[in-house]
């Protein structure tokens, strides 16, 4: 039975490298046909132009999805900053990751997640979270993509990001992110963190002297 094994991993590689090759070349010859040259440069242009049928073809024909223009910002980072959903949504399809090297922090550690927050679309923050991407990477002063979120009040963003795994207890300056919400009185926000699990802790009576309602004050005075 061992014997078997080996041979047939082999066959099936052997069956299935070809079709990528094939899917690569077919995708090529499109870009070509529409007289696109298959190059770094054509990508991003594609990117920029908001060509989403041919952005997805160079990803299909394997281009270097890492490669950055001039302003150091990769395929994902221009659709995201653009609020292309159509594009995006294209490039996660093809099979872009937005990993480490497709989707890399900007200055000041800005993680592409936060970029979508900033953008104020849920569903370019749903896309990059159902595609995989890193909901919890905070930047350099320690703030995540949902204290942001949570400061401005976006109460679905903040729904996406909860349930992509975002930490409801992050501390940005060793003060809790709720404390956001709470100063800029936004009640239905404050109301999901802390039924997703957010503590106030020490932090209680200076949180319920930011309050600036009833109806804030009693829903911190009811939470540990």
């Amino acid at each position: 039975m061992k014997t078997l094994l080996v041979p047939l991993a082999l066959a099936s590689l052997l069956l299935t490298a070809p079709a990528a090759g094939a899917d690569q070349a077919a995708a090529r010859e499109q870009l070509a046909k529409a007289g696109i040259a298959f190059t770094p440069e054509a990508f991003l242009q594609a990117v920029s132009m908001s060509e989403s049928a041919h952005a997805a073809l160079f990803v299909e024909a394997g281009i270097d999805p890492s490669v950055r223009s001039p302003g150091n910002r990769t395929a994902l980072w221009i659709a995201t900053e653009r609020h292309d959903l159509e594009t995006l949504t294209a490039l996660l399809a093809a099979g872009l990751k937005p990993d480490a090297k497709t989707a890399p922090p900007l200055d000041g550690g800005k993680s592409l997640v936060f970029e979508a927050v900033d953008s104020g679309d849920p569903a370019i923050v749903r896309a990059l979270a159902e595609a995989g991407a890193d909901v919890k990477a905070v930047n350099d002063y320690g703030v995540s993509p949902l204290s942001e979120a949570a400061r401005v009040g976006n109460l679905e963003i903040c729904q996406i990001l909860l349930k992509a795994g975002a930490d409801p207890n992050v501390a940005p300056g060793g003060f809790p992110m709720i404390y956001g919400p709470v100063n800029e009185n936004h009640l239905e926000v404050v109301r999901l963190l802390l039924a997703s699990g957010a503590k106030l802790g020490e932090h209680k009576p200076a949180l319920l002297e930011a309050a600036k309602t009833p109806e804030m004050k009693a829903l911190l005075e009811a939470a540990e």
